[in-house]
Formats: structure tokens, C-alpha cells, sequence
């Protein structure tokens, strides 16, 4: 997983698409899902895991013919992880965080400042997204509710959230290179690809892993 991780990010990552180069990309993140299964993880991890490998197939090919479907396995993703954070929410005291949890009001800000970027990032996109418009709204908010329902669950689970933040981030590079042609340097594809991978690893090891107890997250 980590070696096909590796190769495609530092040899495939700017190549043209190719069977070896969709394997080498779909790999990693489908490793994960088959790992997380064998370990009895919840199925909305396992189903979130398994579209976004999906979408990283999609992805690898052909940008214009592919990326709709692309686009459609991660928003199902998003709201598979969507799902499986609420859970969560719902079996804990919302109102209530635990001890050395942050506030409510630090929740709320957080959850302000990731609308309100993703608000930015839409306008900025606007006039680039044509035909996709509806989509990539509807994908936004996915997205967006996503990270904002990690913010709200119980304390322990910061790599979950630090996962999310940064799957926001691998996102919004993503789109300034399609829609907008920027940050398209060799820097910004290893950007987009590492904190991509990341965020699923941290998202992945706290639900679905035994070692997920050393760091004090489990389900």
C-alpha cells in the first residue's frame, strides 16, 4: 500500500494515463478498504474508502471524460464518512464535550471558517465550472458537511479531524488545477496527492486498525 503510494506519487504523479499509472493511483486507498474490512471496521468506512478508490480511478484517466463520474464516487465518499461521523455524534453527548474536548464555541468557528473558505473557493471557481456548476455545488457541500460533522465528534478523535481538514485542502488545490489552471507545478501534484493519501490514512487507522487504541481513538 505504502510502496504503491510512493511510486505513484513520485513517478506516476505527472504521466500520462495509462493502466499502470490508474492501478499504481487506485491502489493505496483500495488497500485500505480491503484492510479495514478485514479488521471488522463500520461499513460506511469501508464504503467510503472503496468509492474514493473508485474516484481515484476514475481520475487517473482521461480528466475531461472522467472527471463527472470522478466526481460523483468521491461526493458518495463524503457522505458515506458523512454517515459514519454522525454515528458517532448521535452515540456521544453533543452538548456535553468531555473533559479537555474544545468548546462548543471553538466547534462552531471551526465550522464557520471551513464554510467560509469553501464559499470563497466557489466564487473564486464560479466562472471556470460551466456545465459542472450543479455538480460541483452539490460536491462542495458534501465536503463541506463532511469536515464540519468531524469538528463535532468527542474528543480523542483529533486525527479524524485533522483528516478531514486536510482532505478540504487536497480538495480545493485539485480544483484550482482543473477549473482554474493553477498550482499545476510538480509541487502542487504532490500536494494534492499527499494530503489526499494522508487524511485517509488518519481517517482509515482510527476507525478501522487495532493500533488506533495507541493514539486513543477507537469506535
Amino acid at each position: 500500500m505504502d510502496i504503491a503510494a510512493l511510486a505513484y506519487g513520485t513517478f506516476f504523479l505527472s504521466r500520462r494515463a495509462s493502466p499502470l499509472r490508474t492501478v499504481l493511483k487506485t491502489l493505496p486507498v483500495g488497500a485500505l478498504a480491503v484492510a479495514v474490512l478485514a479488521n471488522g471496521a463500520p461499513w460506511p468506512l469501508v464504503a467510503a474508502l472503496a468509492l474514493s478508490a473508485l474516484g481515484d480511478a476514475f481520475l487517473a484517466g482521461d480528466g475531461e471524460r472522467w472527471l463527472p463520474p470522478g466526481l460523483g464516487a468521491f461526493l458518495l465518499a463524503h457522505l458515506a464518512y458523512v454517515w459514519l461521523f454522525v454515528d458517532n455524534i448521535l452515540d456521544a453527548n453533543l452538548f456535553w464535550p468531555a473533559e479537555g474536548a474544545p468548546s462548543l464555541a471553538a466547534r462552531g468557528l471551526a465550522c464557520l471558517a471551513v464554510v467560509g473558505a469553501a464559499a470563497l473557493m466557489l466564487r473564486w471557481l464560479w466562472s471556470s465550472l460551466g456545465g459542472l456548476r450543479p455538480a460541483v455545488l452539490a460536491y462542495v457541500a458534501a465536503i463541506v458537511a463532511m469536515v464540519v460533522s468531524s469538528f463535532w465528534l468527542v474528543t480523542g478523535y483529533v486525527a479524524v479531524m485533522v483528516g478531514a481538514v486536510l482532505f478540504f485542502a487536497s480538495d480545493a488545490i485539485l480544483s484550482a488545477q482543473i477549473f482554474r489552471k493553477r498550482l499545476k507545478s510538480t509541487a502542487g501534484r504532490v500536494a494534492v496527492w499527499g494530503l489526499y493519501f494522508v487524511a485517509q490514512v488518519l481517517i482509515a487507522g482510527a476507525y478501522g486498525f487495532s493500533w488506533s487504541s495507541h493514539v486513543h481513538i477507537r469506535f
